[in-house]
């Protein structure tokens, strides 16, 4: 707990497997999954205020694909709460689809009601405004340079994800699994300014990494026993990349943490 807490940019399961001389993989990869599990806060408060919502996709290249299919892709909702002109906590959902049932209801279970939810004018957020949301709507007219100018935090948002996603777990995460990585750059994006002490039960931690590991430690003592097959979703097809945890990439995952 406390190596997943003081990297900066998150731990692999091969990085964490080294760090403590495991002899499984397995093992390691279910440590992690346990511990994104334990990021997500039951009844967390909502984002508030004006909220920018839009979708990136996560995973390989795709070509001649138009709209928001999903070929080979992962779709990712992600709403940024605004902080004047920065940006405030956000919150990120693995989307089946780019349909108003998808959207909306992320927007619901993420979003304050009565807050002022500024999204692109794709038909998916055309009900925005009946579920209880003040709507501001910017036609960006399938243009990326329009969306990037009128959306510019979502958009860093998006950027910075797949960044983490491609260095520190090489790109390998499956969208079975997805939502718990996530979750777990969620948590720290959400914690990257603070300066509360520590939290009980966070040992001798101080400061941002006292915070973290006293929440976390709370959360897994919380979680009930996880088996192996259950956190890697016996059954199912993965879609996007590859994280499969029988598969021992020695030296596939790199060391990018400092």
């Amino acid at each position: 707990m406390w190596l997943m807490c003081t990297q900066k940019t998150g731990l692999s399961a091969k990085g964490l497997q080294r760090e403590l001389g495991l002899g499984s993989y397995r093992t390691a990869w279910l440590m992690l999954q346990k511990l994104r599990e334990a990021m997500v806060r039951v009844g967390r408060e909502r984002l508030a205020g004006t909220v920018e919502v839009d979708e990136t996709y996560v995973g390989g290249q795709e070509s001649r694909v138009g709209g928001r299919e999903l070929v080979g892709k992962s779709l990712v909702a992600i709403a940024v709460e605004l902080e004047g002109k920065k940006v405030g906590r956000i919150r990120l959902r693995h989307a089946p689809d780019a349909s108003g049932q998808s959207l909306v209801g992320f927007i619901q279970d993420s979003v304050a009601k009565g807050a002022e939810v500024h999204t692109d004018d794709w038909n998916g957020y055309n009900r925005v405004g009946e579920a209880g949301y003040r709507h501001r709507v910017t036609p960006v007219l399938a243009d990326p340079q329009r969306a990037l100018k009128h959306f510019p935090h979502v958009h860093l948002v998006a950027s910075l994800l797949k960044r983490w996603l491609g260095a520190t777990h090489q790109g390998r995460v499956t969208g079975k699994h997805l939502q718990r990585y996530l979750d777990e750059y969620a948590f720290r994006f959400n914690r990257r300014r603070s300066d509360a002490g520590c939290l009980a039960g966070a040992g001798s931690a101080g400061g941002l990494d006292g915070l973290r590991l006293g929440r976390g430690q709370r959360r897994v003592m919380a979680i009930e026993g996880v088996l192996f097959q259950d956190a890697l979703g016996a059954g199912e097809e993965g879609n996007g990349f590859d994280d499969h945890p029988d598969l021992e990439r020695d030296g596939a995952e790199g060391d990018r943490h400092q």
